[in-house]
């Protein structure tokens, strides 16, 4: 059943905006790319210096590694956001459920947790399925 509420009506807390993503990125292909480039371009009369080249190719190891470091930390936090939204199976709960023709409060008990683009999205009793950042209140016995 949903609750109808002006005030949740037009608000953005479920918006469809796009995010946007930095189009100036280099990843590790583009890096190697990039120096491969300029050691076929260099002067053979002049070469790049060996401590430059060894810069170049520390700076390179750094971008791996963070790179490395940055999918681990994302992966840690879907695994957490999975335990959280696990942990309310069973549970009764609110949340703000909007679609394209409904927007307001919806309720059930949380029934099973499914994974979908590393967002934890509750599958409740209603037959609602409402992303974790929906949910506004937990308990055992909601009225």
């Amino acid at each position: 059943m949903i609750y109808t509420d002006p005030i949740i009506a037009n608000s953005n807390i479920m918006s469809d905006a796009p995010v946007a993503t930095p189009s100036s990125q280099v990843d590790k292909t583009t890096f190697l790319k990039l120096l491969v480039m300029q050691l076929s371009f260099q002067d053979p009369l002049d070469p790049m210096s060996s401590e430059n080249f060894m810069g170049q190719v520390a700076q390179f190891n750094e971008l791996e590694q963070s790179m490395n470091l940055n999918d681990s930390f994302n992966d840690f936090l879907s695994f957490q956001a999975l335990t959280q939204a696990s942990s309310m199976i069973g549970k009764e709960v609110q949340a703000v459920y909007s679609d394209d023709s409904n927007t307001g409060i919806v309720e059930g008990k949380v029934e099973e947790v499914i994974l979908l683009n590393n967002i934890p999205i509750l599958k409740l009793s209603s037959g609602y399925e409402v992303p974790i950042q929906a949910v506004f209140r937990v308990g055992e016995n909601l009225e």
